[in-house]
């Protein structure tokens, strides 16, 4: 359910006045990463209907939050940003209950283009572009050794060369031609094989009606 339908239920009208017609409510938030403008969800002008759910208002802080807004650099945003939670902290519009951390897994060695440095991971943030950044691993691209850890214990586990093709215990390599990549090889080699077998066949099958 979106914002603004969330809302629509927890606001009502009461003798043509909006207000909040309830005592308390459950309500969450998910922001990765802890980018200072949820702060806004408290601001005055987002009472009824807006983003606000507690109905908190205080203009000692929508003017700490316009402020942090028009700083010239992050150490001025942090300053304010930390006045503006203990003013939370102190005034209590919520009752923080417990912090989600959602855990996010891909292969690296699949596909790469991510920017691990992103603060809540490669999933994470505002930037979801970064779906349209990743790129499946080539075959011919080495990528980076895979990191297991179990139970304090820490493995590396170097990458196999895709150029071997491996059945059960017996692995077949195949050179490349000269100029011609080992894929294109293999099928080479492959309609060679067809050819002679095909080649056996009819000659088996002609040998067979001239015995006959």
């Amino acid at each position: 359910m979106d914002t603004g339908s969330m809302a629509s239920i927890i606001w009502t009208k009461v003798d043509n006045k909006t207000t909040l017609g309830h005592d308390i409510d459950i309500w969450d938030w998910f922001v990765a990463p802890g980018d200072p403008t949820i702060l806004s969800v408290f601001l005055s002008n987002q009472v009824i209907m807006g983003t606000s759910d507690s109905g908190y208002v205080n203009p000692e802080y929508d003017s700490l939050y316009q402020k942090m807004l028009e700083a010239k650099d992050l150490d001025t945003v942090k300053e304010i940003a930390w006045k503006m939670q203990e003013m939370l902290y102190r005034d209590l519009p919520y009752l923080p209950l417990y912090q989600v951390t959602a855990p996010q897994a891909y292969n690296k060695n699949r596909i790469t283009g991510f920017d691990l440095d992103w603060p809540g991971g490669p999933f994470g943030g505002y930037d979801w572009t970064v779906f349209l950044k990743i790129k499946i691993v080539s075959p011919t691209t080495s990528a980076p050794a895979t990191t297991t850890t179990t139970t304090g214990l820490t493995t590396t586990t170097p990458i196999i060369s895709t150029s071997a093709t491996q059945v059960a215990t017996t692995t077949t390599t195949a050179a490349a031609l000269p100029g011609i990549s080992v894929e294109t090889s293999l099928i080479i080699a492959i309609i060679i094989v067809v050819i002679i077998v095909l080649g056996l066949v009819i000659w088996a099958t002609t040998r067979r009606g001239k015995a006959s």
